[in-house]
C-alpha cells in the first residue's frame, strides 16, 4: 500500500493494524493535508445490505463534532469496493501504548477520563453509542488532547459480543456484562467501558482477566476487580469508588449519565484547574527606566492572594466557557446593539476551530471599537454555539436588535469567510457577503465586515476608529497564526502549562515579526501570570515581562493591548493604582465594548474607594456581558462594601446560578449573610452548599477562614480545638489554639504556645519586616503575653500597610486584628475608635460582626460602642 494513491489520497505509511482494519497516513493530495485512512475488512461489507448500514452508521458518525472525537471527512471505497474513512491524523499514542511503558500519574489519568467521557457524552446526547471503547481506541495527542476513534463501526461490524464458542467478534475485556451477552445495550455499556479504561490507566492491568476469551466473560459476569488501593499507593478512596460504580455489573446501579461522572471526578482531582486570574501588566512612560518597585515578601504574595476572592475574579483576563442556560431578558433595545455569534468551522477540525475562534474574536474586537454602538462579549455570544434558538430568541435574551452569524473555511493559502447581518424582530438580512481570498487579506476582511455593520445600523464611526479599525498587526501571516494559537491557550487554558504554552506561542510569533508590538504585549501579561502566581518557579520571568514590555511599548505605545498590558504591570507588580487605571483607562477608550476592561476599571476604583464610578463600570460590564458570573461576583462585593446586603444577597446568588462550580457566588453570599445578618446557621448552609459544588482543594482553600469564624463568633471553642481543618488552615494551628485558650481564660495552656511563636514569628519578622500576616501574628503574641508596646507597634503597622480601600480593596483583617490587640492591651478608647473607622468607610465589616465576636465582650458595657451599634445598625 505504501507509495499507492487511493482516489486523491497518498499512501505514506502504516500507523496500525487490528480487527476493525488497518489505518495509513496519507495525503489529500486535493487539499494539501495529512489524514488517516482506516481500511475495513472485505469481508465486514461485502454484504450489500450490512454495506448500506455501515455508510449510515458512518454517516451518523461522522455528524458527531467535539473535540475529543477524530473527525470523519468523508468515506469512500478503492476499486477492488474495499470501504476505507478518511479522518484527522493527529500526532499522538494510544492509551494502550501509554499504558504499555508504564500506569499513568493519578492526575493524567482522570483529566484524560474527563476528556474521554466529554466527547461521549456529545455523542450520547446525539443517540450515538461508540461500543467499542477501549485503550487501542483512544489516543492523547502530543498536545494532551483525548481523540476518540471508531464511533459506530463495532455495531455494524458485528463486534458487540461474545460468541457461544468462546471466541470474540471485539475486545471482551472491555465489554459491559450485557454486551458479553448479546443483550440491546444503551449509553451504558460505554459508561463501562470508560471505567474499564481508567483502573488500567490507573493499575497497568485490565479489572477483568482471564487466559482466553470466555473466562474474561466469567470474571466480568461473576468476579469483582482487585480494589485499585490494593494495587496501587497513593489512589484516593473516592477515586476507587468512582471507579467501582462505573463497573457496577447492573446498568441501573453504574453513572446514569457521563455527566455525572465527569463532576465526581473533578471533584477527587488532586490539582483541578482554577479560574485564571487576569494578570495583566504594562511599563512607564519611558520603558528603559522600568524598575519593579513590588518588595512584598512570598508570604505576603500567598496572603494576598486569599484576599483577591474579595475583589471576586476581578483580575480574570480572559473571558468564561459558555454558561448554564440562565440568562436575563434585558429590555429597552436598541437598533443600535449587536451579538456576533461564534463563527461555524466548515472544515470541523481542531485546528480549523481553532482558527475560526480567532477569526470570531478578532471580528468582535474591531467591532467593540466602535463607541456608537453596543457590543455583546464573547462570554455571553459563546453559550449559543450549536444552538437550536432563533435569531429572534437570542437577540431578545442578549437584549440586542441584530445578530451577525458566519462561517470560515481554510484551504492553504485561500480563506471564505462569509458574513451575514440579521435584523432581531424580521430576522431578514440586513447586510451579507462572502469573501474569498488569499489568508492574507483577512484583516481586510475583518475591517470590512466591522464597517459594514456600522454603516448598516447607522452607527457614528470616527475617523480614529476607523484607522484603528484598518490597521494591520503583522505583515508576517505565519507569525499572526502562532499569535492567534497564543490567544487561543490565553483564553481557554488556565493552568500553568496553558500560560507557558501561550508565552511560547507568542515568542514565536515574535521571531518571524520583531515589530509585532500586539505579540510582545501579551507575552508580558502571559509572563507576569507565569510570575505573580508561581513566583518560586518562574522568578526570571520578572525581567522578561519588563523586557517584552518595554519592546511594546517603544513599538506602538498608543495601541490598546499596549495600554492594557501597562495598567497590568502597574496594577499586579508595582501596585501604583492611579498610574494603573491610567492606562485601563486609556485602552478602555479605544475598545468602549470591552466587558473585562470595564470591570477591571471598576476594581480600580474599588481600590480608590470612588464607589459610584466603580459601579458605573461594572453595570456598563453588565449591559454587554449579561452572562459573565464574575460580573455579578463583583457587583455583589461592591454592594456588601457600601452595607447594601439585600443587593450583595442577589447578585450572588445569580453569580452562583451562572457558575455553581465556582468559589466566587458562594463566598460573595457567605459574606451577604455573614455580615448583613448575622444568621450563622444560612452561614453554614452555604458552607455546606459550596462543599457539594467545589473541589475539595477549592473549598479547604476558601472555606476555611470562614469556617473558623462561624465556630468562633458560635462561641463553639471546643469544636475548633477539636477540629484540625479550621485549625491548619493557612498554618494558623497554634495562634488559634492560643487565641481559643485565651477566650477559655486558660493562661497555662497559651502563655506557652505564646513564647513559642514568639520566637518563630520575631525571626520571620526580621526576615521580612514588610509581611502583614507576620505583623498580625506577632502582635497579637506580643498582646497575650502582655508586652503591650510591642503589639500596639506590630499591629498598627500592619494595619497602615492594609489601607482602606487602597490595598487589595476594603480587606478589613489586619484593622480587626489591631481592634483585638488593643482590648488586649487594655486601650479600649483606641479600640473603639477603630471600630468606628471601620464601619465609616466601604468594607467587610458591620455591627453583626460587632455584635457576634467574642473578643469584643470587654467593651460591650461600654457606652460609646453601645452608641457605635445604634448609629450604624440599619
Amino acid at each position: 500500500m505504501i507509495g499507492k494513491t487511493i482516489t486523491h489520497y497518498k499512501i505514506l505509511e502504516k500507523l496500525g493494524e487490528g480487527g476493525m482494519g488497518d489505518v495509513f497516513k496519507a495525503e489529500d493530495t486535493n487539499l494539501d493535508r495529512i489524514v488517516a485512512l482506516k481500511f475495513l475488512p472485505l469481508e465486514t461489507t461485502r454484504d450489500k445490505d450490512m454495506k448500506t448500514r455501515f455508510i449510515h452508521e458512518a454517516k451518523a458518525a461522522s455528524s458527531l463534532q467535539h473535540h475529543n472525537i477524530y473527525t470523519i471527512h468523508e468515506i469512500d471505497e478503492t476499486e477492488e469496493g474495499q470501504l476505507f474513512i478518511v479522518m484527522d491524523c493527529y500526532e499522538g499514542k494510544t492509551i494502550e501504548e501509554k499504558v504499555k511503558q508504564s500506569p499513568l500519574e493519578v492526575d493524567e489519568a482522570i483529566d484524560i477520563t474527563i476528556q474521554i467521557a466529554q466527547g461521549l457524552d456529545k455523542a450520547h446526547k446525539q443517540k450515538i453509542i461508540h461500543r467499542d471503547i477501549k485503550s487501542a481506541n483512544i489516543i492523547v495527542t502530543t498536545d494532551g488532547i483525548v481523540k476518540i476513534v471508531d464511533f459506530g463501526i463495532a455495531k455494524l461490524a458485528g463486534q458487540t459480543k461474545v460468541t457461544k464458542d468462546g471466541t470474540s467478534l471485539g475486545t471482551a475485556s472491555y465489554m459491559s456484562p450485557e454486551q458479553t451477552l448479546g443483550k440491546e445495550v444503551d449509553h451504558r455499556t460505554d459508561i463501562w467501558s470508560v471505567g474499564v479504561v481508567l483502573y488500567e490507566m490507573l493499575t497497568g492491568l485490565t479489572p477483568f482477566q482471564g487466559d482466553y476469551e470466555q473466562a474474561v466473560v466469567y470474571s466480568i459476569m461473576n468476579e469483582e476487580p482487585k480494589p485499585l488501593t490494593g494495587l496501587r499507593t497513593g489512589i484516593p478512596i473516592e477515586l476507587e469508588r468512582i471507579v467501582n460504580k462505573a463497573l457496577a455489573k447492573e446498568p441501573n446501579e453504574r453513572y446514569q449519565h457521563l455527566d455525572e461522572l465527569i463532576v465526581d471526578l473533578k471533584k477527587v482531582k488532586k490539582e483541578p484547574e482554577k479560574e485564571k486570574t487576569e494578570t495583566q501588566v504594562p511599563p512607564p512612560s519611558k520603558p528603559a527606566d522600568i524598575k519593579p518597585v513590588w518588595k512584598q515578601p512570598i508570604s505576603l504574595v500567598v496572603g494576598a492572594f486569599v484576599l483577591i476572592v474579595i475583589v471576586g475574579v476581578l483580575l480574570i483576563s480572559i473571558i468564561s466557557k459558555p454558561e448554564p442556560e440562565v440568562m436575563p431578558v434585558i429590555p429597552q433595545i436598541s437598533s443600535k446593539s449587536i451579538a456576533v455569534l461564534p463563527f461555524t468551522s466548515i472544515d470541523r477540525t481542531e485546528e480549523s476551530e481553532i482558527f475560526s475562534d480567532g477569526i470570531h474574536d478578532d471580528i468582535l474586537t474591531q467591532i467593540a471599537k466602535i463607541h456608537d454602538l453596543k457590543v455583546i462579549a464573547r462570554t455571553s455570544v459563546l453559550r449559543y454555539r450549536n444552538t437550536e434558538k432563533s435569531i429572534k430568541e437570542i437577540a431578545q435574551e442578549l437584549g440586542v436588535g441584530s445578530v451577525l452569524e458566519g462561517s470560515v473555511r481554510r484551504s492553504g493559502n485561500r480563506i471564505r469567510v462569509v458574513a451575514q447581518l440579521n435584523d432581531a424582530v424580521t430576522e431578514n438580512h440586513l447586510w451579507a457577503e462572502t469573501y474569498d481570498r488569499d489568508y492574507a487579506d483577512i484583516f481586510t476582511i475583518q475591517s470590512d465586515i466591522a464597517q459594514n455593520i456600522a454603516e448598516s445600523l447607522e452607527a457614528t464611526l470616527t475617523n480614529e476608529e476607523k484607522s484603528s479599525i484598518e490597521r494591520k498587526p503583522t505583515e508576517n501571516m505565519e507569525a499572526y497564526d502562532f499569535y492567534q494559537k497564543g490567544n487561543h491557550y490565553w483564553r481557554n487554558y488556565y493552568t500553568k502549562e496553558g500560560n507557558i504554552k501561550a508565552a511560547e506561542m507568542y515568542e514565536k510569533a515574535i521571531e518571524l515579526d520583531p515589530g509585532f508590538s500586539q505579540a510582545y504585549a501579551r507575552l508580558s501579561q502571559t509572563d507576569f501570570v507565569l510570575y505573580t502566581r508561581w513566583p518560586e518557579e518562574f522568578k526570571e520571568y520578572l525581567e522578561k515581562g519588563l523586557t517584552a514590555l518595554n519592546m511594546a511599548t517603544t513599538l506602538e505605545p498608543d495601541v490598546m493591548e499596549v495600554n492594557w498590558a501597562k495598567g497590568y504591570y502597574f496594577r499586579n507588580i508595582t501596585q501604583e493604582i492611579d498610574k494603573a487605571l491610567d492606562e485601563f483607562l486609556l485602552s478602555l477608550k479605544k475598545q468602549p465594548n470591552s466587558s473585562d476592561l470595564n470591570v477591571i476599571v471598576a476594581a480600580q476604583y474599588m481600590k480608590k474607594g470612588e464607589i459610584d464610578s466603580a459601579k458605573k463600570h461594572y453595570e456598563r460590564a453588565e449591559e454587554l456581558d449579561p452572562s459573565w458570573f464574575v460580573i455579578k461576583q463583583g457587583l455583589s462585593n461592591l454592594y456588601a462594601y457600601i452595607r447594601d446586603y439585600e443587593k450583595a444577597l442577589e447578585y450572588a446568588n445569580e453569580c452562583i446560578t451562572l457558575r455553581p462550580e465556582s468559589v466566587a457566588g458562594h463566598i460573595s453570599k457567605f459574606h451577604a449573610l455573614f455580615h448583613g445578618y448575622g444568621d450563622l446557621n444560612k452561614c453554614r448552609k452555604v458552607i455546606n452548599e459550596a462543599e457539594n459544588s467545589l473541589t475539595p482543594e477549592d473549598f479547604d482553600w476558601w472555606f476555611g477562614e470562614w469556617k473558623y469564624l462561624i465556630e468562633l463568633y458560635s462561641r463553639n471553642y471546643q469544636k475548633i480545638l477539636s477540629s484540625a481543618d479550621i485549625l491548619n488552615y493557612l498554618n494558623m494551628e497554634k495562634i488559634r489554639f492560643a487565641d481559643v485558650y485565651y477566650l477559655l481564660d486558660k493562661p497555662d495552656k497559651y502563655l506557652p504556645l505564646c513564647d513559642s511563636l514568639k520566637i518563630v514569628y520575631e525571626q520571620q519578622t526580621k526576615e521580612n519586616p514588610d509581611d502583614i500576616h507576620n505583623q498580625q501574628v506577632l502582635g497579637r503574641v506580643y498582646s497575650l503575653l502582655g508586652q503591650r508596646k510591642e503589639a500596639s507597634q506590630e499591629s498598627q503597622e500592619a494595619a497602615d500597610l492594609f489601607k482602606i480601600p487602597q490595598h487589595w480593596t476594603n480587606y478589613p483583617d489586619p484593622h480587626i486584628n489591631l481592634v483585638r490587640v488593643l482590648i488586649l492591651i487594655d486601650e479600649p478608647d483606641a479600640a473603639i475608635e477603630r471600630l468606628e473607622y471601620l464601619l465609616s468607610v466601604p468594607c467587610l465589616y458591620s455591627t453583626w460582626d460587632m455584635k457576634l465576636d467574642p473578643f469584643l465582650d470587654p467593651l460591650r458595657e461600654n457606652p460609646r460602642f453601645q452608641e457605635l451599634i445604634v448609629k450604624y445598625s440599619d
